[in-house]
């Protein structure tokens, strides 16, 4: 038979493909592949002589597949040698395997037995790298080819033996077979642990059958602790974690640790915890761009979710006061925090579920509970201070701390008028603005403070805590009525010894509570023994602090109650009877 140059790689291709059982190409590709330009490795074109050893080649091919041994011994008897790969003459349109390979991997082991006393090579590799022992399939063909003389620690091109492989298919009786006959559960070094490539290959079961066959996770150390806490399988990290794998592992600034408290897997936090990791971690230089690069307050921060889970770790030796390089306490972090609910966008644009926002006043209570220091302070300010000053936090989360006894460490003295430096804003000063100078040289404590951070409620409720108004909080009387926050004036009034407090200007608490019609203020003030007769400044400011500028302009206006002000003719002017009657009956005089 004589075969035409240019049409025999085309059809040898599709002698061989019809009789591995394998689809022939469709017409369409066959037309593609032979229109390919000539720079697409077009097939060499065959001798005679190869030629006809391709044919005889793909005669061996078909009778492997066809498992047909009388086929086989024919050729093999013929002098045909079964040392080569399908593809060695033609590389394009046939397989990589050499006939040893293909008879193993399907299974035929009456004909690679023929095979291999015909002179097949166990050791040798086909196009892959793969020898025969990498596709073994069954104990049966790992004897065969280990007493033919099969190289046990071949690799193929990917640097992975037949055991490894094996495992990666979960094949569990080729795996036991190999290691029966000598072969060793190991990877190259440098290359991926048996327990992460049983997990990559979707067969986590696996693991502990590489436990019970002796695979020690400690040597080389497993990474599959970091997948098993991604994916949430508590049941093997647990199970890796008592065999020995280290819970000190970590990538970066990230121990497995602070990997699984963000991912929530409590348990699995706790098996590392129980079995050594650490809790006393050290920050890295950026700790403060972001409370996640301060390891040294993020355990406690993460564990406040899971109050358990934070005991455990404080009974395994977490510092829940301790302090990260940035002055943050886990407490003063999760005051100032202010993570919002993260929410889904569909598809059609609209906002589904999500992540709903931390409960931060929930985990800042574990932690105290736990008996984290309710008043150790981020630089100047206590964590009270914080839950007041910092805008947008829950309302709740001060009241809470009041509970544990936080307080408010702050005396500030307001300065005089200065368009050169802004109003004091910060913890040891106040919104308050002073452009007058009425207010140069009063005194600003922790109650008053408080007031102006817009939380009076906060301060009446430090007062009914401590029964208490302490000397920094002098002028607190005056400026919690010129403010109009009576109950915080009622409540502090038992305790407060500055009763007529007063501006520059000489307006009193009295005058303000006369001027608003407030009786039981006014009541309260007269028993207290405030000044009924106390008069206010006739102008403001004083000539010497007067802008001729400003004042020729007619700025500012004058403030309230400036003038000659008495409490009895703020009551008269305002229209309060009720008020201006006591005050007469306590002596009282326009």
């Amino acid at each position: 038979m004589t075969i035409a140059r240019g049409r025999a790689p085309a059809v040898v291709t599709l002698v061989f493909l019809l009789a591995a059982g394998l689809p022939a190409p469709s017409r369409a590709q066959r037309s593609a592949d032979a229109a390919a330009p000539a720079s697409s490795s077009p097939q060499p074109v065959l001798s005679p002589a190869d030629a006809a050893l391709q044919a005889r080649q793909d005669q061996l091919a078909s009778a492997i597949v066809k498992r047909d041994a009388q086929a086989v011994r024919a050729l093999l008897r013929s002098g045909l040698n079964p040392n080569f790969n399908f593809n060695d003459l033609l590389p394009r349109g046939r397989s990589f395997e050499s006939p040893l390979t293909l008879s193993i991997f399907r299974g035929h082991l009456d004909i690679a037995r023929i095979l291999v006393e015909g002179g097949a090579d166990p050791r040798r590799k086909d196009g892959e790298g793969r020898s025969p022992i990498h596709q073994a399939r069954s104990a049966e063909a790992v004897k065969l080819l280990v007493e033919a003389g099969a190289d046990l620690g071949a690799r193929d091109k990917h640097g992975q033996t037949a055991v490894v492989s094996a495992l990666e298919r979960g094949d569990l009786v080729v795996v036991d077979t190999l290691v029966a006959q000598g072969a060793r559960l190991e990877v190259p070094a440098g290359g991926k642990d048996l327990f992460v490539r049983a997990l990559e290959s979707r067969k986590p079961e696996l693991i502990a059958a590489l436990l019970d066959r002796g695979v020690d996770p400690r040597a080389p150390p497993t990474q599959a602790l970091w997948l098993l806490i991604e994916s949430g399988d508590t049941e093997r990290a647990k199970l890796l974690i008592g065999r020995g794998a280290d819970p000190n592992a970590a990538k970066g600034r990230e121990t497995l640790l602070t990997r699984a408290l963000f991912r929530q897997r409590w348990e699995i936090s706790e098996a590392l915890v129980d079995a050594g990791a650490s809790v006393k971690l050290a920050d890295s230089a950026s700790c403060g761009a972001s409370f996640r690069d301060c390891p040294s307050i993020q355990l406690a921060r993460l564990a406040s979710v899971n109050p358990k889970t934070l005991a455990r770790l404080k009974a395994k030796g977490l510092d829940l006061d301790a302090v990260g390089r940035d002055g943050h306490t886990a407490l003063t972090s999760i005051v100032v925090d202010r993570t919002l609910a993260v929410r889904a966008l569909r598809p059609d644009g609209t906002l589904g579920a999500g992540i709903p926002a931390p409960d931060n006043v929930a985990r800042a209570k574990a932690l105290l509970d736990l008996g984290a220091d309710a008043n150790r302070k981020y630089r100047e300010a206590t964590p009270l201070m914080l839950a007041i000053a910092t805008p947008g936090g829950p309302r709740e989360m001060a009241g809470m701390l009041l509970g544990f006894g936080a307080r408010i460490e702050v005396e500030a003295t307001i300065p005089k008028p200065d368009r050169d430096r802004a109003d004091p804003m910060g913890p040891g000063g106040a919104p308050i603005t002073n452009d007058q100078g009425l207010f140069t040289g009063m005194k600003v404590g922790p109650l008053t403070w408080a007031m102006f951070f817009g939380r009076p409620d906060i301060a009446v409720r430090l007062v009914e805590r401590d029964r208490n108004v302490s000397r920094a909080d002098r002028d607190l009387l005056y400026f919690a009525s010129a403010t109009g926050h009576w109950d915080l004036v009622k409540a502090a009034l038992p305790y407060a010894k500055q009763v007529d407090a007063a501006d520059r200007a000489d307006r009193t608490p009295l005058m303000f509570a006369a001027h608003a019609g407030q009786v039981e203020v006014v009541r309260a003030l007269l028993a207290a023994g405030a000044g009924v007769n106390a008069r206010s400044a006739r102008d403001w400011p004083p000539l010497l602090e007067t802008d001729l500028r400003a004042a020729i302009a007619g700025h500012p206006a004058r403030p309230a109650l400036v003038g000659g002000y008495t409490a009895l003719r703020a009551a008269r002017e305002r229209g309060h009877p009720e008020v201006a009657k006591l005050l007469e009956a306590a002596g009282g005089r326009e």
